[in-house]
């Protein structure tokens, strides 16, 4: 039976990706403190949670991470359901789809009804990334660098919060200024919207390029969760069905973007 808190702002639904728990320059303790003061009936982890291929080369384990890992556990126990397809970083747990453990259901992709009758296609979308598929050398080179952005990231923060500065991110930072990436971008969500057109599906919800955004095209609207290295951000689902973007950094402030049928991109 779905225990609820009464003290805790509760969702319809919540979309979570790209955590990468044991990664040094992940901000899970953000995550933490946003688990800590809400709720959903319905969670879905699209992937990357843990990032099996950092902590194969260095333990980075922290207590936030540990806090992150009980919260869901305890939410699940409580009765949320909980869905966990996992993604490249995590990718070990692809061998238990269809099992569930603690209450967590594995499954590759999934479909999901929005309260106002919607159908939402949700994938972590590493199968469609085309560096990955086709140039593996050439994602190991971009791995590499946005591993040194974001290494580098967790030092200039460190400066900045001494100061009392908001959160900057490097990597982002040098992403929004990289012909090349804005290019593999849009080539990712023009796979995404095909993979909806086939799915026959009214949207599409994927993670794995930590780019957060919402994008309608010809009646189709893709959703992007973002992450938990560079934004902090997830996808919501009110009673209603309304979807939103929201962001939550150390200042606890939600910043919030509408996904209304209209709007384009968010970054």
């Amino acid at each position: 039976m779905l225990q609820i808190d009464p003290n805790k702002t509760r969702y319809r639904t919540l979309w979570i990706s790209d955590v990468h728990l044991g990664m040094k320059a992940g901000r899970s303790s953000c995550l933490a403190d946003f688990l800590s003061r809400h709720d959903a009936d319905t969670i879905y982890l699209l992937g990357d949670i843990v990032d099996g291929l950092r902590l194969r080369r260095k333990w980075n384990w922290t207590p936030h991470c540990d806090e992150v890992v009980r919260l869901l556990l305890d939410k699940a126990r409580a009765g949320t359901r909980m869905i966990y397809i996992p993604g490249n970083h995590d990718a070990f747990l692809r061998k238990y789809v269809g099992q569930s453990f603690c209450g967590i259901r594995i499954e590759l992709e999934y479909d999901h009804v929005t309260a106002d009758g919607r159908l939402l296609h949700l994938r972590h979308g590493d199968d469609f990334d085309s560096q990955v598929r086709l140039a593996p050398w050439v994602a190991l080179i971009g791995h590499g660098m946005y591993h040194l952005a974001t290494y580098v990231n967790t030092v200039v923060f460190a400066v900045r919060r001494r100061l009392g500065l908001r959160y900057w991110s490097l990597a982002a930072f040098l992403k929004s200024k990289s012909r090349k990436a804005e290019m593999y971008v849009r080539a990712y969500e023009d796979a995404m919207f095909a993979m909806a057109r086939e799915r026959k599906a009214a949207g599409i919800i994927t993670g794995h390029i930590h780019q957060p955004g919402i994008l309608e095209r010809e009646g189709i609207t893709y959703y992007n969760t973002g992450d938990w290295v560079e934004h902090c951000t997830l996808l919501a689902e009110h009673r209603d069905g309304t979807l939103e973007l929201l962001q939550w950094d150390e200042s606890r402030i939600v910043a919030r973007q509408s996904l209304s049928r209209t709007v384009g991109v968010s970054e």
